[in-house]
């Protein structure tokens, strides 16, 4: 079922729109600034501008995006590896500094891991990697990591992630989009198979060809189904709309929201069947 309710945008040029929708609404929001690693190059007053201004929000659900790097933290690279461990470090400082809940990463995984035989090695030296960000970096703040899914062909690839790490401060975050361009199973089967494992899910659309966002009734994604299917489940999800600047978030939004107002109305009757 769904928790809370968020609003994201995968472009930036839409972020301003989906936090003022969530304002409107009393949503949280996702913080997209740390998605540019160039922002975490900054010193610590050049972010204060960005950063009050979420600030000013207290008591609203964040999720802080972290950057979007074209490494991995298994490279056989020891200054590539390093480089993902400062910008890991840097967004994890920003997060907690905005006191967000959780901090999203994109899974740095590739098809060419599988072609080229590394898999194995590859997928326990990121469990490793994440097992001391964990233990040595996050400190006691209220903040969980969670990794989406982005060019996985099935959800297995993270469920065995997540397993191996074994962390409640390791969560995953299940995007609709990214499953509807990349994965050979339909979003639906990502909700059923990492149901135990994810805290967070990303209601999203695309034409199935590209990651840019789409309304979310005008793509491949079955967004009906994908979200009733959502709230019926027993484990509790924070979940965000990713909106389209194609036209006003507050469309989208209206269209998730009565599967969201029929959930509560079966949880106060409790006529929910879990």
């Amino acid at each position: 079922m769904i928790d809370r309710l968020l609003m994201a945008a995968n472009a930036s040029e839409d972020a301003s729109a989906a936090r003022m929708a969530a304002m409107a609404h009393g949503l949280g929001y996702e913080i997209p600034e740390c998605e540019a690693a160039a922002y975490l190059t900054q010193n610590e007053s050049a972010h204060r501008d960005a950063e009050n201004a979420h600030a000013a929000e207290a008591g609203r659900l964040l999720a802080v995006a972290a950057p979007l790097l074209d490494v991995n933290p298994a490279s056989s690279d020891a200054e590539i590896a390093l480089c993902y461990f400062r910008r890991v470090c840097q967004a994890i400082t920003v997060a907690q500094r905005l006191q967000a809940r959780f901090l999203i990463f994109k899974s740095p995984y590739s098809p060419l891991y599988r072609a080229n035989g590394v898999f194995p090695k590859w997928i326990q030296a990121c469990a490793d990697f994440w097992k001391q960000i964990i233990d040595q970096h996050l400190g006691d703040a209220p903040l969980t990591v969670l990794m989406a899914n982005v060019m996985e062909e099935s959800p297995e690839l993270l469920l065995e992630l997540a397993t191996r790490v074994d962390s409640l401060r390791f969560r995953l975050c299940i995007d609709a989009g990214a499953a509807s361009v990349f994965s050979q199973a339909p979003a639906l089967d990502w909700l059923d198979a990492l149901q135990q494992h994810a805290a967070y899910v990303r209601i999203g659309n695309t034409d199935g060809k590209t990651l840019e966002a789409r309304p979310l009734d005008q793509g491949v994604v079955d967004i009906p189904s994908f979200v009733n299917h959502l709230t019926l489940l027993p484990q509790r999800f924070n979940a965000s709309i990713v909106v389209s600047g194609a036209r006003d978030p507050l469309v989208d939004y209206h269209v998730v929201l009565p599967y969201f107002r029929l959930q509560k109305s079966l949880v106060q009757t409790k006529s929910m069947l879990l």
